[in-house]
């Protein structure tokens, strides 16, 4: 972000099921990812001291998103403050789905 300072990053979950993830919310906290896949991405909001709170879109990430994605962003949007937050919402339904459709075709021949 700006040199010499720290922006915290959150990684928070959302799903249309309460009770699916209702005692796996830990693992988001155990996650410190360079990288994250376009598709599972919901939303990123960066939040500034000032209380300013911007939608940075996905739309021109190709695959993944990483932080250094979001220098010339930045650049480009008109804003005043320091960066506290990047908050990236993931859809943990699409991230299961995927996981199980995955890994069953990976086992389904041996079980």
């Amino acid at each position: 972000m700006e040199s010499g300072e720290q922006a915290r990053v959150v990684l928070v979950g959302k799903s249309r099921d309460k009770g699916k993830f209702k005692n796996r919310n830990n693992f988001l906290s155990d996650i410190n990812p360079t990288e994250i896949p376009k598709e599972f991405i919901h939303k990123i909001t960066v939040s500034f001291d000032t209380g300013h709170e911007v939608d940075f879109g996905t739309d021109n990430l190709e695959d993944t998103f990483t932080i250094s994605h979001m220098h010339e962003w930045l650049s480009k949007i008109d804003r005043k403050g320091r960066i506290e937050l990047v908050e990236i919402t993931l859809d943990l339904d699409l991230i299961y789905d995927t996981i199980k459709k995955n890994a069953d075709s990976i086992f389904a021949k041996y079980f």
